[in-house]
């Protein structure tokens, strides 16, 4: 997976980051409320490896709410009950409830449960995990960060990145995944900054090998 195609993949679709996308109204953070295709690559797997979730966020005045409903790596359909009978305790979704989004539209959240194997594209089995997510609101249609925690092995150093879909949006069509923030990331990620990025500034990630 090429980072820097998938947020030029990105941008092409949600248009480039300027001065309009990063600012958000004065003294308002970026309205994050939607659905989302969430990608975390965990520290230690190849780039084409990542756990992918239908995010829906929710943002109400500062506090953010968010349910993470894993995808199956064979065909990026939504996890079912049945994808894990008879394994162990099952779990479709995480969530995290009423975080509190700073002014600069960085926050930490935490997630516990189980990974289901369909969903684990590195070994396949089911496991726990205990996920600490501290993001930011790059811009109504992108949050990214690190992750660290466990999820059946310590996977601190690993990031991930949201970006928006139409909830409408069929497996076959979803987007190719981004999964870290961009190499210059705004100085303001809500309220208004003092100075105001450039007209059109494409947003760049990291080339990785």
């Amino acid at each position: 997976m090429d980072a820097k195609g998938a947020f030029d993949d990105f941008n092409n679709r949600a248009g480039t980051a300027d001065a309009s996308t990063i600012d958000g109204p004065s003294g308002a953070l970026h309205d994050v409320t939607g659905q989302f295709l969430l990608a975390a690559h965990p520290s230690f797997a190849p780039v084409d490896q990542v756990v992918l979730f239908r995010a829906d966020f929710v943002l109400t005045g500062s506090k953010l709410d968010a349910t993470l409903r894993f995808l199956r790596v064979a065909d990026r359909e939504l996890v079912t009950p049945e994808d894990c009978h008879p394994g162990p305790d099952c779990q479709t979704q995480l969530a995290m409830n009423q975080i509190d989004v700073a002014a600069d539209g960085t926050y930490t959240g935490r997630f516990q449960g189980t990974l289901p194997g369909v969903a684990n594209p590195i070994s396949g089995t089911s496991g726990p995990m205990d996920v600490t997510m501290s993001g930011t609101i790059v811009s109504t249609d992108l949050i990214c960060g690190p992750l660290n925690g466990t999820a059946l092995v310590p996977i601190n150093g690993s990031t991930f990145a949201a970006i928006r879909i139409s909830p409408e949006t069929a497996a076959a069509d979803l987007p190719t995944p981004v999964y870290e923030c961009p190499q210059s990331m705004p100085v303001d990620a809500g309220v208004d900054a003092p100075i105001d990025a450039p007209i059109d500034a494409p947003i760049d990630a990291p080339d990785k090998v």
